[in-house]
């Protein structure tokens, strides 16, 4: 173990503030890590409630410098529910605000990560990095949320379910496994650069919602996808996206449910053109061919 670290002042306090994303909506449930700037560990932390705020309890020395390590990892009620990762890498994204405490003024540290961006000596490419991660946590706890809070279910399979963005050599999917929990399944959402960046925000909405939508599936159907006899038994198997060319209509109803599903979520928060640029509106009307 390394050597216990200590925040000196004359009295302890509480370091409290605001956390806001890139539109300048609260970030709910994130991760808010409190250290001495020199430090590695993570000595004192909390999670931000609804509304951003956090409350952290700390002793912290004037004249130091300190860093608030806002971690982009939905936790309530002491559970990880996800976890945004860095642009291709399987981490747990952060973003550094670093303050130095001189009074009882600096206890207060409201960030606005964007704006803090735009004051400093940063390049556009990280900028940019931080944006899409701030945008896909918000629309991950919007899906979340949607379906806990909304719809009353229970998705805690094998979390922390995992974001992986900006992988540009794989496939656009949900994986039940990534094969990255040392043993114990670790369900994962990989996205491909143009899924990642916002540029096109209703398309990247929907994808995150369309991926999640599977997630969401997995575990209200006990921790599989729904499948009929002829899936398992018959000689002619079954492929994803595969239509009419599969025994079943399970794979059918599977991506169904995923391609509904955003419409209804984007309608539930206020925008339902979400399909105009990807994926559906519950207004269209389809043939079956």
């Amino acid at each position: 173990p390394g050597a216990e670290i200590v925040l000196r002042l004359g009295k302890s306090g509480v370091v409290a503030g605001r956390l806001t994303d890139a539109t300048g909506a609260p970030i709910t449930e994130g991760r808010v890590h409190l250290s001495p700037r020199t430090s590695d560990s993570f000595p004192h932390g909390a999670s931000t409630d609804k509304d951003g705020n956090f409350e952290i309890p700390a002793t912290l020395e004037a004249g130091k410098q300190y860093q608030l390590d806002i971690e982009f990892t939905y936790r309530k009620a002491d559970t990880d529910y996800f976890s945004i990762s860095e642009a291709g890498v399987y981490n747990r994204a952060t973003y550094s605000h670093v303050f130095e405490y001189t009074g009882a003024k600096d206890l207060r540290q409201d960030v606005d990560i964007l704006t803090e961006l735009d004051n400093a000596d940063v390049d556009k490419e990280y900028v940019a990095g931080v944006t899409s991660t701030l945008l896909l946590y918000d629309e991950t706890a919007n899906a979340l949320e949607f379906y806990q809070d909304h719809l009353g279910e229970t998705l805690d399979c094998n979390l922390p379910l995992s974001i992986y963005p900006f992988w540009p050599d794989r496939r656009r999917k949900f994986e039940i496994d990534s094969g990255r929990g040392n043993g114990t399944l670790s369900p994962a959402i990989v996205l491909k650069p143009d899924d990642s960046t916002f540029d096109n925000p209703v398309h990247s909405q929907y994808i995150i919602y369309h991926e999640f939508s599977h997630y969401a599936m997995y575990c209200i159907y006990g921790k599989k996808f729904p499948e009929s006899a002829a899936d398992k038994t018959g000689t002619v198997k079954t492929i994803n996206h595969g239509g009419y060319m599969n025994p079943s209509t399970s794979d059918s109803f599977v991506e169904g449910f995923a391609e509904f599903m955003p419409a209804i979520i984007a309608e539930y928060y206020g925008n339902p053109s979400v399909g105009k640029g990807g994926g559906i509106s519950i207004e269209d009307e389809f043939m079956a061919w």
